[in-house]
């Protein structure tokens, strides 16, 4: 007589930690199964069971057939603590607009490939490159988002195909926030509803130039209450950073609701730049009913304002290491007149001098001004005043340097200019 036996249990696996393994035990007569530790097991009495556990665990099974004789077997499922998952570069654990910048460190590098890769969202084991470079505190197979070997633009596809998942818990929070130069915003116009404008976003100033720029990730938001569902995004023409194709490869995710647009831009050839002024635009069409939802601002002319705000910030060298970045709210608004975009603003109204430093003075020239504000980039009302003449002085020596944006409320609507104010200093030499 034979006595019972386990016949055979899955040999000893190892799966991508937050991965499950399936473990199967056969027993020809058993009537019970029992395994313990009974931990991260979706089932303690079956034959065959997912094993899910966060560390090297070694599983037990007892089987039990119906004249109460047992036997027992056992199965190892260990962790593979550094699996490759696609499109998480930086192994945060979440997909985001931040993994580009790695693709740009680390581009036209090459080295083992993965087998059976995919980019499908699934933790997949690989072989360490063993590449190291300053910046990057990963190894490099984790870049290779779609395992062929070479680190490329054909791995963003797995950034925008995963973007937002995650896994195995969440990573640590993305968000910095610095509150030093450069200053970095979204340079605002006068929006007209109805209408598409392109507004520049601005990396660092003249005064105030970023330096050593490689690449950058960040989010920006808008009002989503005045902007067309899927309008809003941004585009790269004509930025400082590099040629979007040539030098440069982007990503974007927009989320209508709230009114967010993660970003990410990096240069792919190693080589740094330094520059200030417009690295894209921010496109977006204005809804076509914002002065009748927003009647009461409509008809006191003072406009519908709308925010802009860029938060989330990274931006890096071409050795991975962080530059401080002043990222800002700005604000500007939905005129609330009868307007077009084209109005000649220069043949009604003069602005002197800007750039500015005690004093401005805003002169009509046959239209009639009601109003004229001030503003911090931040949207605070710095001074509103009515107009004393044809020509009217405005105190600014106490405002410290930097950008203001001037509102004008006219009789055929608002202008809004950005105003400079700087503070000189008079050198005499002898």
């Amino acid at each position: 007589m034979i006595d019972f036996q386990i016949q055979s249990i899955t040999d000893n696996v190892e799966i991508c930690a937050g991965e499950s393994a399936e473990l199967e035990v056969v027993a020809p007569g058993a009537v019970t199964y029992q395994w313990v530790p009974e931990d991260y097991l979706d089932c303690t009495t079956c034959p065959i069971v997912n094993a899910s556990p966060p560390q090297i665990t070694t599983y037990l099974v007892t089987a039990t057939d119906a004249n109460g004789c047992q036997d027992e077997a056992i199965s190892v499922v260990d962790i593979d603590y550094d699996c490759v998952w696609p499109g998480d570069t930086d192994t945060s654990k979440v997909v985001d607009n931040f993994d580009l910048l790695n693709i740009g460190l680390a581009y036209d590098s090459v080295g083992p490939l993965r087998n059976n890769a995919t980019i499908l969202w699934d933790g997949q084991a690989a072989p360490n490159w063993f590449i190291s470079q300053s910046g990057i505190d990963v190894d490099f197979k984790h870049i290779d988002c779609n395992g062929d070997g070479t680190i490329n633009a054909d791995d963003t596809l797995a950034i925008t195909q995963n973007w937002g998942e995650i896994h195995n818990f969440t990573g640590d929070d993305n968000e910095v926030n610095f509150t030093v130069d450069p200053p970095f915003y979204v340079d605002p116009d006068t929006l007209i509803e109805g209408e598409s404008i392109s507004l520049p976003v601005i990396l660092g100033e003249m005064d105030d130039p970023a330096n050593g720029v490689y690449g950058i990730a960040f989010t920006l938001e808008y009002d989503s209450t005045v902007v067309v569902p899927g309008s809003a995004k941004m585009t790269f023409n004509n930025g400082w950073i590099g040629n979007k194709g040539v030098d440069l490869i982007t990503i974007q995710k927009t989320f209508v609701s709230p009114g967010v647009i993660n970003v990410g831009m990096t240069r792919i050839d190693g080589e740094e730049m330094d520059g200030f002024g417009e690295i894209g635009q921010v496109s977006i069409t204005i809804e076509d009913d914002i002065l009748f939802r927003n009647e009461d601002d409509s008809r006191n002319g003072n406009g519908v304002e709308v925010l802009f705000n860029i938060s989330n910030v990274k931006l890096i060298n071409s050795l991975g290491e962080e530059i401080p970045v002043n990222a800002m709210e700005t604000s500007t608004v939905v005129d609330g007149t009868v307007g077009t975009k084209t109005i000649p603003w220069k043949e009604f109204i003069q602005v002197q001098p800007n750039p500015a430093s005690d004093a401005l003075f805003v002169t009509s020239k046959n239209i009639e001004i009601s109003s004229i504000s001030m503003f911090a980039m931040t949207g605070e009302l710095i001074l509103n005043q009515k107009p004393n003449d044809i020509k009217t002085e405005l105190n600014i020596q106490d405002l410290l340097p930097g950008i203001y944006l001037l509102k004008v409320q006219t009789e055929l609507g608002i202008m809004v200019e950005r105003i400079v104010v700087a503070k000189y200093k008079l050198t005499i030499s002898h």
